[in-house]
């Protein structure tokens, strides 16, 4: 199992490492037997007893998707980890009197730092948390949006860089606020990504708007000045397009969620012929567009940090696959055709999901979304352990493409109600998800 955490120092000297090294040994062998119930039941009452050992529990949150392959795993190392956070956080306020202070280092990945950052200020809207928990920055060269700083604002305490962002990020594993892994209630706990759409459902149910962000005239200004040298005007309609591809974070486990943009030129060109505007974003590594009148590739181009802020929050639509600028998107409000939804837990609202078939080889029949549930797989996006147990991922034609752009355009501005009749409940979908027509062959 690559990501259970090893220890390799030959001489350990304190009490705390030995302990970590043996649990870890004993956890690893356990799951190399299968033996995952009781290697879970170990982990647990070795964290009660250890609760400053709590770092060990990442990786291991990592393994039970991308190595192991179980989605309920996962949940339950979730659950723990945000259950030990709360023990210690009730520590450092109590002994410490410490605020509670974030320690997730997510400044490198747009997703990672806007879901995070949406997440903690839908727990101030539902009263879950009473303040606002420190963000000590403590170094601006790898913040991936400086542009985004603005809006950290509205959900932290924000530090910069300085001596006072170093002296809480020291304290940061004595007072945890865990951004990532939340309890909203009894029954909706865990990482945040499996839970946005519960979230969602909940934030509407107490009368609280469901969206994290509003755009700010500081990102306005600057955007509009640099699209109007493109062609891109205040008051054109356009969608913003964004498809994952190799070039940025190509770890293994990472590899399905890559798509070909080339298999979207056709509904490209569908939304240029009514007139839409197309804006493409993304890095330089990415492979090239066939130029189109409305087109406009920034992938090439080098660009102010608010542009990509502003294309993903003030687009007619969001058109995309499972990636960082579309949870910018997604929290900002925007619509989204949601194109090749892996995992199957990730379906938000406010989107048309498109959901990318999986094939079962030794059948030869694409699996159905409740029997990826069943198999546990609802939150795995790791290759690994879908090879293991026989599934291959299909592709998605550019016709499907074609026709669900053309849904999008009937629908879109009708994504955000309740999708009456659906009846997922039973394996964790709210009646707040809307699917292609393709999509709902494999309900």
């Amino acid at each position: 199992m690559n990501n259970i955490p090893k220890i390799n120092e030959p001489t350990l000297k304190t009490k705390e490492f030995i302990l970590r090294k043996k649990i870890l040994s004993e956890f690893a062998e356990k799951v190399s037997k299968n033996d995952i119930p009781n290697a879970l039941k170990g982990l647990s009452e070795f964290m009660e007893k250890n609760p400053t050992q709590r770092p060990i529990l990442d990786p291991i949150y990592a393994a039970m998707l991308n190595d192991v392959g179980s989605t309920k795993h996962a949940n339950y190392i979730s659950k723990l980890i945000i259950k030990i956070d709360n023990k210690l956080l009730k520590l450092g306020k109590e002994y410490l009197n410490l605020p509670p202070i974030s320690y997730y280092q997510f400044y490198d990945r747009i997703g990672e730092l806007v879901s995070q950052t949406a997440a903690t200020r839908y727990l101030k809207k539902l009263e879950i948390i009473k303040e606002k928990p420190v963000l000590p920055i403590t170094n601006m060269e790898r913040f991936v949006n400086p542009a985004f700083v603005p809006y950290l604002s509205e959900s932290f305490n924000v530090l910069m860089p300085g001596d006072e962002a170093e002296f809480y990020r020291n304290y940061a594993r004595s007072s945890p606020f865990n951004t990532c892994h939340t309890r909203w209630e009894q029954s909706i706990q865990g990482h945040y990504s499996s839970t946005a759409k519960h979230v969602r459902k909940k934030l509407k149910l107490s009368k609280n708007e469901p969206v994290a962000f509003k755009l700010k005239n500081e990102t306005v200004i600057v955007a509009e000045k640099f699209l109007k040298n493109f062609g891109l005007n205040r008051d054109d309609k356009f969608v913003t397009l964004h498809f994952r591809e190799e070039g940025y974070m190509d770890h293994l486990q990472h590899g399905w969620r890559n798509s070909k943009v080339n298999n979207h030129v056709d509904a490209v060109k569908i939304l240029l012929k009514q007139g839409i505007k197309v804006v493409r974003i993304g890095h330089p590594k990415m492979s090239k567009m066939p130029e189109m009148d409305g087109l406009i590739d920034l992938t090439l181009l080098k660009r102010p940090p608010e542009v990509d802020i502003f294309l993903c929050a003030a687009c007619m639509f969001f058109y995309g696959s499972p990636s960082g600028p579309c949870d910018l998107a997604y929290e900002f409000g925007a619509p989204i055709l949601f194109s090749g939804v892996f995992p199957y837990a990730h379906v938000r609202p406010n989107s048309l999901n498109q959901i990318t078939p999986l094939k079962d080889t030794t059948t030869n029949k694409i699996l159905s979304l409740k029997e990826i549930f069943d198999r546990d797989l609802s939150n795995v996006f790791s290759p690994i352990p879908y090879h293991r147990k026989k599934i291959e991922i299909c592709k998605i034609s550019a016709e499907e493409n074609t026709k669900a752009v053309n849904e999008m355009l009937n629908r879109f501005s009708s994504l955000n109600k309740d999708n009456v009749g659906l009846n997922l409940e039973d394996i964790g979908i709210p009646d707040n998800i809307w699917f292609t027509e393709e999509s709902l062959r494999y309900i």
